[in-house]
């Protein structure tokens, strides 16, 4: 690609022109970095140690419909959209994207979502990178049971 044919003046030139914007998106960039990894070991240890076994996931099922459930769900999945497109944002800036990513999907509910969540689970490097944390935290290992073969 020949150079002359991407203006790089006008590029700084908008830098220059919007530069305290640049700064606050750099600094607000800087600090969900920063507060990503920092409350990721402590969300990892406030998930019960049984919720991957298969008697928690039974247990989720048998929920009961109700309007409280709906508008818990709503807000759930609100949280998660919300945290998927920060996921999104992260990205293109500093932070952890595609974990915040996976973050927003497990808040979520979608079709096909706990095949996702098996097949994510089922690796032994994402199992060890988990239960790291939860050792951190002086917590008990997940149970992966469900997902070994």
């Amino acid at each position: 690609m020949d150079l002359d044919l991407f203006d790089f003046s006008r590029l700084f030139d908008i830098l220059a022109e919007h530069k305290r914007f640049f700064f606050y998106f750099s600094l607000a960039s800087f600090v969900v970095f920063v507060v990503s990894l920092l409350s990721m070991p402590y969300l990892i240890a406030k998930i019960p140690e049984d919720y991957f076994s298969k008697n928690f996931s039974q247990r989720r099922e048998r929920r009961q419909f109700s309007g409280r459930f709906i508008i818990f769900s709503l807000i759930k999945n609100l949280i998660g959209s919300v945290i998927l497109l920060g996921g999104v944002i992260m990205l293109f800036v500093p932070g952890q994207g595609l974990l915040t990513i996976f973050a927003g999907m497990f808040v979520m509910d979608f079709p096909g979502k706990h095949r996702l969540e098996a097949w994510f689970l089922s690796k032994p490097s994402v199992q060890d990178g988990l239960n790291f944390f939860r050792k951190k935290m002086n917590k008990q290992p997940f149970d992966f049971s469900m997902f070994c073969k």
